[in-house]
């Protein structure tokens, strides 16, 4: 499969870093989706690609050293992503379609409140920008349920809701403009 490297930055914004949970230290490739969740926020692009390998879970950091190479477009495979061989992370990916909210009607968006982390709410923005390749492009978040949305049927971000911390208190509330 071969993929850009911009699509593959916009997705990898949402994997842990050195979680205890080693499955999410890793981006979920399977026959249509790439994935990237931390369990705070979910990344999901929709690849198109020929990919019949089954599910499988690459190290974040040979993402990474894939995607220092600079080249327009990364090819993966089972064991090696541009020109970095790879062992696939051991785990059960969690069920990101469940993840996925179902949008509703436009009639059907009020007003909600949402509290959010900012730096989630920063890398999705520039996730948009990457998996759209327009960096200026107009992101407008749906509040389903609490959970912050952007699709456009080809990527997917979802910030998921905080509770009030101390750490960042009222600062991210929004209001959906009707």
């Amino acid at each position: 499969m071969q993929i850009t490297s911009k699509a593959l930055q916009a997705v990898l914004l949402a994997a842990a870093k050195n979680d205890i949970r080693t499955y999410l230290n890793a981006v979920l490739i399977n026959s249509k989706h790439i994935v990237a969740t931390d369990g705070a926020r979910m990344h999901v692009l929709a690849h198109g690609a020929d990919w019949q390998h089954g599910p499988i879970l690459v190290p974040r950091e040979s993402v990474e050293l894939a995607l220092k190479s600079k080249l327009a477009h990364i090819v993966i495979t089972p064991n090696l992503i541009g020109a970095v061989n790879y062992t696939a992370v051991v785990g059960i990916f969690p069920d990101y379609k469940c993840g996925m909210p179902k949008l509703p009607a436009t009639a059907d968006i009020g007003p909600v409140h949402t509290q959010c982390n900012p730096d989630y709410l920063k890398d999705a923005v520039k996730a948009v920008g990457l998996a759209t390749q327009n960096p200026r492009a107009d992101v407008s978040l749906t509040s389903v349920g609490g959970t912050l949305v952007w699709c456009d049927g080809h990527f997917m971000a979802v910030v998921m809701p905080l509770r009030d911390t101390e750490k960042y208190g009222k600062i991210a509330r929004l209001v959906p403009i009707a």
